[in-house]
């Protein structure tokens, strides 16, 4: 009979690690999507001004855009006002995610060293993690080649 699994050990670490890594990456791309949907519609000296810029650099001035002044202003002036405030606010969230996904991968990193196993690997393959042999057979070692599969 089988048991239902514990929920405890580095397979489950490995899991939940992957899961919060994996929508954090999701909510970066979004927001970076966003990003660049809002500086395409742009005023356009804004646009020119930031267009040469590669995306790293892009997202840290953005990040700087938001002006702390009230602009109670309308027109053309308030809609500058709001979209280098939406830049802002996006681009530090693009920031925000970054970090959390550098700590998640440190995280599973350390995971796997202090078990002294490749826990990626045993949580990608059940049945590498129920047999050492299948283990060692199936998941890489650093150094080594990877397995090849033998057609029957």
């Amino acid at each position: 009979m089988r048991r239902a699994k514990s929920g405890d050990g580095p397979v489950q670490i490995a899991r939940m690690y992957k899961l919060t890594k994996g929508s954090a990456v999701k909510a970066r791309t979004q927001a970076i999507n966003q990003l660049k949907a809002v500086f395409v519609t742009a005023d356009p000296d804004l646009r020119e001004e930031l267009s040469r810029l590669n995306n790293p650099e892009l997202f840290r001035i953005c990040a700087r855009l938001a002006d702390d002044s009230r602009n109670d202003e309308g027109g053309e002036e308030a809609v500058l006002q709001a979209t280098r405030i939406t830049l802002c606010l996006l681009a530090q969230r693009i920031g925000q995610l970054t970090e959390q996904i550098q700590e998640l991968e440190r995280r599973s990193r350390s995971a796997a060293w202090q078990t002294g196993s490749d826990t990626r690997c045993s949580a990608a393959n059940p049945a590498a993690s129920a047999s050492p042999r299948r283990a060692r057979n199936s998941c890489p070692q650093p150094g080594m080649p990877s397995p090849t599969l033998r057609r029957a």
